[in-house]
């Protein structure tokens, strides 16, 4: 996130004659011309940051963006103290897993990466209502991947910031689910922008419930039962 303010103060240094897009441009002109997918991200990168706002920002997913960008990555952290960090983390992996492995079945069934509430509520209500398979073994190496790069990332986010410590946030999916006011008010507090009601136009794919979403539930608490996230199985 960025403090829009302090944006446009730091721009106003830059000729009039040039865009920001036409300065990226000049910066990563190389690298833009042989990456048309880098070009449409920095071109975005701009239609976020001119917006008339208090504070703009956009999701950096790791690691594969990391990776695939690595010029936006030094562009973040030449931002400084300008740029605030948020990370969102699940503390319950094993439901973290199974809601990844149902947002492939949205990919499959509706070409989306989330359940979008202009598919209707009905195509909604019934995607949520239906119970789907799982492979334990894929699970179970995805819960290891997901902890794996949670760690990594946590790493990687407070390095972007100049200040490791006071640009960097980090919130839990179950705080938000919780108590989301609270959680939501202080990040407000955290980006220095006045609160305001927010709402997601995505709705939630995956039953909290595990036994209602799986329909191999009984073979998938045999198994995690056995392992050290057994604390994550449904009560």
């Amino acid at each position: 996130m960025l403090n829009h303010r302090k944006w446009e103060e730091e721009n106003q240094a830059i000729s009039k004659n040039e865009s920001p897009r036409q300065r990226h441009l000049q910066l990563w002109d190389n690298s833009i011309l042989e990456n048309p997918s880098l070009h449409r991200a920095v071109k975005h990168l701009h239609d976020i940051f001119g917006a008339n706002s208090e504070a703009c920002g956009f999701k950096f997913k790791y690691p594969n963006q990391f990776s695939d960008y690595p010029e936006i990555v030094h562009e973040l952290k030449a931002l400084g103290t300008r740029l605030k960090v948020i990370v969102l983390n699940r503390r319950n992996v094993l439901k973290h897993a199974v809601s990844y492995m149902n947002l492939q079945r949205i990919k499959n069934q509706f070409g989306l990466i989330n359940l979008h509430e202009r598919l209707g509520q009905t195509q909604v209500a019934q995607f949520q209502e239906d119970q789907f398979p799982v492979s334990v073994d894929r699970l179970l190496a995805r819960m290891r991947r997901i902890e794996r790069e949670a760690a990594e990332f946590q790493q990687q986010a407070r390095n972007l910031g100049s200040d490791r410590n006071a640009n960097f946030f980090h919130v839990d999916f179950e705080d938000l689910m919780e108590s989301q006011e609270e959680t939501m008010g202080r990040l407000f507090e955290f980006l220095d922008i006045p609160f305001a009601e927010v709402e997601s136009k995505f709705r939630k794919a995956t039953p909290d419930t595990l036994r209602d979403a799986i329909s191999n539930y009984a073979e998938l608490e045999r198994r995690i039962r056995k392992t050290e996230y057994r604390g994550m199985l449904d009560p």
